[in-house]
């Protein structure tokens, strides 16, 4: 019989034709004996079958023979399930579908005895006991949850099996199929597969880009609340507000049948505000102190690693887009990522140590979960790999095959490996070297005895992969070229603004970097924002008016094109008017496009108020970014210009734009003192 797992390794084999165990193991996180177990079960249904075999050659490799059709193993829905995926099928059954949880119906599902039933359900009710949920019987099974945590491990769960909603039915093995039935039992027969094609569309509306666990997590978390609000339970509470002027609401209404409660619309609206999306920073959070923990974290990393991470802009901007929906999540008791610590390479895992230092004694992040550290610790990790240019390994070159084989070896080194070559001699002049002090390795083209001892590499003149692994070996880093670039570019602060770009582009063609993309610090609102960016007017007949005349003065100057503006509007439709702030401003913004060449923003004031929805605002930014994180700074910037000086008050007395300008600058200086950005 073929079991659920042998089903994966089977696809996977159908698929590649010839691989081996151990990019199965990878592709599968399961074990090789294992997948030496199931090969030889899938021989022998194989055998019995009057089929060629799977071929097992040497070093684990195997190959599926071009007369064998393995999808003919797949046709039968009959096969054993396991223990874990019998676990996983009654779990589910317990907390979507638990009035119809039947032990004797699973014992004939499984072909298992009551025994084995009862044993998975105490498996199962181990895992609920953290959460303080019980399973009870009493005439019927039932959920005992006190405090409501059983929402949660239901999202925790659901998640597990979004991927079979982007799948055909005839894709699934038998335990796909079966949990699919038990899905579509327990919706009540909605289809689900239609309020998921619904969040991908607004997905790809907004341009949004999530991260695996997030989207995985965010289509659980919809999918979950449909749930319980088709079967009238009660939701949990979120601790903030959204705009509930959305489209995607209204749609989902009519998709379930059902108009929604005003908590019902927030709880489903606020869950973006936990995702970590990677093109954009919401305006609704709080993002002064935001900064100010970004900056108490890099500080604090920076005195116990001995790193000057404020030097990354790209961890600077990467934590100030990760950390505000971490603190939405962390405020309201949810865990999103699934990130396990072995992630973390053993050679950087002091990195994940120190994080864990730092956030102690930081109030707002000292209760994070532990996934949450595994995240922040590899943005340093990140950073720590941009920034290594200390790190340069000093080398003896010792070959003896002439001046041309000598050369070819140096300029190889030099490209590709941070090194330092301090000499490079022939072989017979070993015994007379005198400066080993300054060597930290060898490497040479043949086998010499070294006076000392010291690492060294026995390579060829022209490289193998082995050669490769064996200078790796010696702790020789192979060239970053970000890292490259970035420390250029450092050392270039001599020259003025513009004698530098041209410097760097040079630089960039000649030495083959140039793809590198840098964003620039734009660390103010007036890097942003010029005298041909600002309008006065008096009114607009609708709030679609003026986005049109707040990207056709982003367009006139070469910063995005006329298309951008109904990008905006489109995205609008889809999750409402959530970038504009009642009585205050409006940010308007889409999604970074190829067209976007400049960043910069439009800002425009009008005398008479234009009406978002049920908000009002007489004064509107619109924003055009050529990277998705080189204006956070910027935006920032202008949130704590607007919550500490009088900006707002003072645009709407200006009269032109060199006023306008003007009071942007004084408000900008006003906030230096305690902006970290300076």
């Amino acid at each position: 019989m073929i079991s659920a797992r042998m089903h994966k390794i089977i696809e996977l084999l159908d698929e590649v034709k010839a691989t081996n165990y151990k990019s199965i193991c990878k592709s599968l996180d399961l074990s090789e004996r294992i997948i030496r177990y199931d090969v030889e079960c899938i021989n022998n249904e194989l055998s019995i079958k009057n089929l060629p075999l799977i071929e097992k050659h040497s070093k684990g490799k195997l190959i599926v023979p071009n007369n064998l059709d393995l999808s003919v193993l797949l046709e039968d829905r009959e096969f054993i399930f396991t223990q874990d995926e019998r676990v996983r099928f009654i779990q589910l059954n317990i907390l979507f579908d638990i009035t119809n949880l039947n032990i004797r119906k699973l014992c004939e599902l499984f072909q298992v005895t009551r025994r084995s039933i009862q044993n998975d359900l105490d498996i199962i009710s181990k895992s609920f006991s953290p959460y303080n949920i019980k399973l009870v019987y009493d005439k019927h099974f039932q959920l005992s949850d006190t405090d409501n945590l059983s929402y949660t491990v239901r999202i925790n769960v659901l998640k597990k099996y979004i991927y079979l909603l982007g799948k055909k039915q005839n894709e699934y093995n038998t335990f796909e199929y079966n949990v699919f039935l038990l899905l579509q039992k327990a919706f009540h027969n909605l289809n689900i597969d239609h309020v998921y094609k619904l969040i991908n569309r607004q997905i790809h509306t907004m341009h949004w880009t999530f991260s695996d666990s997030s989207y995985e997590w965010y289509v659980a978390n919809i999918l979950t609340t449909v749930w319980y609000i088709i079967n009238d339970y009660s939701l949990p509470e979120i601790d903030s507000h959204f705009d509930l002027e959305i489209g995607f609401i209204n749609d989902l209404e009519d998709i379930i049948g059902i108009k929604l409660s005003v908590e019902q619309k927030n709880l489903i609206s606020n869950y973006l505000n936990f995702t970590n999306k990677y093109d954009e920073i919401n305006i609704n959070l709080d993002l002064i102190m935001t900064e100010e923990l970004v900056f108490n974290l890099i500080d604090d990393m920076s005195n116990e690693i001995g790193c000057q991470f404020r030097n990354d802009t790209i961890l600077v901007k990467g934590l100030l887009n990760h950390m505000a929906p971490l603190l939405e999540r962390n405020k309201n008791h949810i865990t999103m990522h699934s990130q396990n610590s072995n992630l973390i390479p053993d050679q950087y895992y002091y990195v994940l140590d120190n994080i864990k230092k730092s956030i102690a004694n930081i109030e707002k992040l000292n209760s994070i979960d532990s996934d949450e550290m595994v995240c922040l610790a590899i943005h340093f990790i990140g950073s720590l790999q941009r920034l290594r240019i200390n790190d340069y390994k000093k080398v003896l070159i010792i070959c003896g095959r002439g001046y041309g084989a000598t050369t070819l070896l140096k300029d190889t080194l030099r490209n590709e490996y941070q090194m330092y070559i301090v000499d490079s001699i022939p072989g017979y002049e070993v015994e007379h070297y005198k400066n080993w002090q300054e060597v930290d390795v060898v490497i040479m083209t043949s086998h010499i005895k070294l006076p000392l001892k010291i690492p060294c590499a026995v390579v060829n003149t022209v490289f193998s992969y082995e050669d490769h692994i064996a200078i790796e070996r010696l702790g020789i880093n192979k060239k970053n070229v970000l890292s490259n670039y970035i420390n250029i570019e450092k050392n270039l602060n001599f020259l003025s603004t513009e004698d530098k770009k041209r410097t760097l582009e040079v630089i960039k063609k000649e030495l083959g970097y140039i793809d590198v993309n840098i964003p620039e610090s734009k660390y103010k609102l007036t890097d942003l924002i010029g005298y041909e960016c600002i309008k006065i007017v008096d009114k607009y007949e609708n709030w679609k008016e003026s986005i049109f005349d707040s990207v056709d003065i982003l367009s006139k100057i070469g910063a995005t094109d006329s298309q951008y503006a109904q990008d905006i509007i489109d995205g609008i439709k889809e999750s409402g008017f959530y970038s504009v702030t009642d009585n205050e401003f409006a940010l308007l913004h889409g999604a970074k496009k190829p067209n976007q060449l400049i960043s910069s923003m439009s800002l425009i004031i009008t005398r008479e108020a234009v009406v978002f929805g049920r908000k009002k605002v007489n004064i509107i930014f619109c924003l055009a970014s050529k990277d998705n994180k080189e204006h956070i700074p910027a935006i920032v910037q202008l949130m704590r210009m607007i919550k500490k000086t009088h900006l707002l008050e003072e645009l709407l007395i200006c009269e032109n734009e060199y006023e306008v300008i003007s009071v942007i600058h004084k408000c900008e200086e006003e906030v230096k003192s305690e902006n970290t950005f300076k």
